[in-house]
């Protein structure tokens, strides 16, 4: 019977939906036990009255709603005495596939009389602020009044009094204790996959300590400062930024960049879990600390903006209340939170968000929360592409990059994963050193990533071996786990779909993939429901692969497969466990569709509809991994590629990127497209944003011999058949510096020479060529591009490589000289020249401060000298 078979208290939801006032209006004299009971009594008997109205039709079907907190929720907002049950609204929030017309109005209908005969419920069902608090006190009015007979002027009374009674009994600290339980529990555990299939080990979720190897971080190197930036934002630029240091590294906002992988999210969760457990001690102090720390996912946040028109204040509380079970709290109290106490705000995901539009106004939206609640502190999350077209105020926020793991770190997230398993010491030790014996012979790019690191020791474990390329690591781990956790657990996989397993997984997650990556209606960007799925794999179950033609009985296997997923830790709670998973099975359903068919317009229009698109980088990768592996020539990679990039700009930066992993592919057209892609920048034919992002992936080919040369040989070429063209040696000269700050390889080109006066037409090229610590390069400088230009950071033309400003160094030589009469009289000709006293008292604090800092062997010699070079001034100035 599905009365006995709900596994969600009603009493302790309704508990945890309206704090102690259900009780209160009751008396006391219920217990939430009694409470159960009596809602179990009255669902049997409505069961059976509608068992023998439609004896086939239940089956055991309404199980779900009291297995699911969301559809539970809905159901008891229908059986409130002041509830309109409307049929369109039921079949939008309920899956009635298998159920016949008007079905669901019928049995909350009787539910509710049922319910009603008992003098408790009646009082609960009655209660309009009972009521009012289930659908959520900041919900929209006019959205409540479409469903309630309740009319707008007497919901705002009702919120009215709620809200008074929630000022007069709140409390932050008891408030804070109440999130602090719940965050903890939300946030201090994560699914553990494992790395062996050995059957003793206890999956699911692990303690995130017990596993989280923390990242360093640099600031970002192409970023420009400008003159109020302090000095050890500058100093820090290409050196190393340990954890500790994340919230003191600047006074501004924190925007954190990483790659695919990098463990942004599970980053934001350790802080969180810190600060909340008080492990203060694992930063330097900073007073934002001491903040109530909140995430907001952002692709969450812009779903519920698009439904509800919500701006961050009303998310935050309804995240409260949905996430984190907080009751007796509303939007006004939230905002005296914000405008009294100190809070910091974690907004992840920025680059999930696909829409440029869309992406603009949340970045303004953050923007614009910080302004108007000073207090709080952000730090917000984006991989790097996807981010450049958005960037937050840089007046406002700091960039930190995630560093990629090193050896130390490779070892210390090996060495924990091998405890979770429980594997003897001996073994783990022997493992563990073989394994990093081994990672010397896989691409650097994969080893160091958290997430592909994790992945390729699952294999490691389980198969003996290290996968080499990308694909081999997400279709092997993939494998593993479909395939090999039954085998080694000797199980028989009791579902009718078992011999399509593959086809179901690549189906769905093709379909969930589009519908995240839409940016139309609610379908997307988080609204995707177990309903949603079950129906979803329901529909492939009949209808794609047409294993049977019964729609309740691909219903209930599609309900089998979930299942089966969910125990083999693939799918759970509406989505793949891991991102890889999700990512492999959408390029491989792609590829069964378009490729293994030979109909490649589907596959084509794909790559075109998306190669712009971040969000779908890896899986296009993915995809073009599994055509190129099977090719007995090159024609089809060429195809693609000749077809894309005279298409498609975004096709040059996406090509770039992978075309060192292609087998399959002329060497003349990758030669053509580095060509063109070198050409675009040297010639400036596109916007400088998109030139800088195309320099940058110039630059992530360096590291490979071949395209060295390749790069080396075309900037020869073009200087020979224009070689009395200045400017564009002079652009070629920059190109070729700024390759090898950024990559630290060393560009050759033969046949470059340039005319001394060349480099005065360049602020950049100047300093970098000439010695910046001599008084005459500072005073040829002044001359060439003026006094105000010597204040101020020299930034490249292409990759934004910065030099910060010129006086810092000079004056750093001056101060640790043992001849400060001398130099004093370098600075008495710079004063002759224009720089006024004040920027050389500003520039000498900054010395000291530095030294300071990092702890100058020469620090007392600086100091001293400073004092020295102050007196003098000060004499002058008189």
């Amino acid at each position: 019977m599905v009365a006995t078979s709900f596994l969600i208290s009603v009493g302790s939801y309704l508990l945890e939906k309206t704090g102690d006032l259900i009780f209160n209006q009751l008396g006391k004299k219920i217990t939430q036990t009694e409470l159960d009971q009596k809602f179990k009594i009255a669902l049997t008997n409505a069961t059976a009255i509608i068992q023998n109205r439609y004896p086939e039709a239940l089956g055991g079907s309404l199980d779900f709603f009291f297995k699911d907190k969301q559809l539970l929720e809905e159901l008891l907002k229908l059986l409130f005495r002041k509830s309109i049950i409307n049929h369109s609204v039921i079949e939008e929030k309920f899956d009635l596939q298998t159920l016949p017309p008007n079905f669901l109005s019928e049995f909350v209908t009787t539910l509710k009389d049922e319910l009603l005969k008992d003098h408790v419920f009646d009082l609960i069902l009655s209660n309009n602020e009972i009521y009012f608090m289930i659908i959520g006190i900041d919900s929209n009015l006019n959205k409540i009044a479409h469903s309630t007979e309740l009319s707008l002027n007497e919901l705002k009374k009702i919120r009215e009094t709620i809200q008074e009674k929630i000022a007069d009994n709140f409390s932050y600290d008891n408030f804070f204790e109440n999130y602090k339980k719940i965050a903890l529990n939300n946030f201090n555990e994560v699914n553990y996959i494992g790395l062996g299939l050995s059957p003793d080990i206890r999956r699911g979720m692990k303690k995130l300590n017990d596993i989280y190897v923390k990242p360093e971080f640099t600031l970002k190197n192409y970023s420009v400062s400008t003159e109020e930036d302090n000095f050890l934002e500058r100093e820090m630029r290409n050196t190393t930024i340990d954890f500790k240091d994340i919230f003191t590294s600047s006074s501004k906002n924190i925007v954190i960049l990483g790659d695919p992988g990098a463990g942004k999210s599970v980053l934001i969760k350790y802080i969180i879990c810190c600060l909340l457990e008080g492990n203060t001690n694992e930063f330097e102090y900073s007073e934002s600390l001491n903040g109530l720390p909140i995430r907001i996912e952002l692709r969450k946040y812009l779903s519920q903006k698009k439904s509800s028109s919500t701006n961050f204040t009303q998310y935050i509380s309804y995240l409260l209340e949905k996430e984190f079970s907080v009751v007796n709290f509303s939007e006004v109290q939230l905002k005296r939170i914000l405008d009294t106490q100190l809070t910091l705000i974690f907004f992840d995901g920025l680059d999930e968000i696909f829409n440029e539009d869309e992406k603009y106004d949340v970045k303004k939206d953050i923007e614009n929360f910080l302004i108007t609640y000073p207090m709080s502190k952000a730090i917000v999350t984006s991989r790097y592409i996807g981010y450049e077209e958005v960037k937050l105020d840089s007046d406002i926020f700091i960039e930190l990059s995630m560093k990629e793991f090193n050896d130390t770190q490779i070892k210390e997230y090996a060495t924990k994963w091998y405890q979770c398993e429980a594997v003897r010491d001996e073994v783990a030790k022997q493992e563990i050193q073989s394994f990093l014996e081994l990672k010397e012979d896989i691409d650097e790019e994969l080893i160091a990533n958290p997430l592909l690191l994790s992945l390729i020791m699952i294999l490691y474990r389980n198969n003996g071996r290290l996968p080499h390329s990308k694909l081999e690591i997400y279709r092997s781990c993939t494998r593993t786990l479909v395939e090999k956790w039954d085998e080694v657990k000797k199980l028989e996989i009791d579902i009718k779909v078992k011999n399509r397993k593959d086809s179901i997984f690549a189906n769905l997650a093709f379909w969930q993939y589009e519908s995240l990556s839409r940016n139309k209606d609610n379908v997307g960007n988080g609204n995707i429901t177990y309903t949603l799925v079950k129906d979803e794999v329901s529909r492939i179950i009949q209808n794609k692969l047409k294993l049977t033609d019964d729609a309740f009985e691909s219903s209930r296997w599609a309900d089998e497969f979930l299942e089966y997923a969910k125990n083999r830790s693939l799918y759970f709670d509406n989505n793949f466990t891991h991102k890889t998973f999700l990512e492999y099975y959408t390029a491989f359903w792609i590829y069964q569709n378009s490729d293994l068919k030979g109909d490649f317009t589907q596959r084509n229009q794909i790559i075109n509809q998306y190669i712009g698109n971040p969000y779908w980088h890896i899986v296009i990768e993915l995809l073009i991994n599994l055509i190129d592996e099977n090719q007995p020539d090159t024609d089809i990679i060429d195809n693609i590629l000749t077809e894309n990039i005279s298409n498609n700009n975004d096709a040059y930066l996406f090509f770039l990127a992978i075309v060192h992993k292609l087998k399959n592919v002329n060497e003349s057209l990758i030669y053509d497209l580095v060509k063109k892609s070198i050409e675009i920048c040297l010639y400036s034919l596109w916007d400088k944003p998109i030139t800088s992002k195309l320099f940058r992936r110039l630059t992530s080919i360096v590291n490979h011999d071949k395209y060295r040369y390749m790069i080396e040989k075309i900037l020869g070429e073009i200087i020979s058949n224009e070689s009395s063209n200045d400017k564009l040696l002079l652009n070629i000269s920059l190109f070729q510096v700024e390759m090898n700050l950024f990559t630290q390889r060393d560009i050759q080109i033969n046949s470059i020479t340039l005319n001394a006066d060349l480099y005065e037409n360049d602020k950049f090229l100047y300093l970098f060529y000439n010695d910046i610590t001599k008084l005459d390069t500072i005073i040829g400088f002044i001359k060439i591009f003026g006094v105000d230009a010597i204040k101020t950071p020299s930034v490249s033309k292409y990759g934004g490589v910065h030099l910060f400003k010129t006086l810092n160094y000079f004056f750093e030589n001056i101060t640790t000289s043992s001849k400060i009469d001398e130099k004093i009289v370098e600075i008495v000709t710079l004063i002759e020249n224009g720089i006024d006293l004040d920027t050389i008292k500003k520039e000498l604090y900054l010395v000291g401060d530095k030294a300071k800092l990092l702890e100058d062997k020469n620090i007392d010699l600086i100091l001293s000298n400073i004092k020295k070079i102050e007196s003098k001034l000060d004499y002058i100035s008189a």
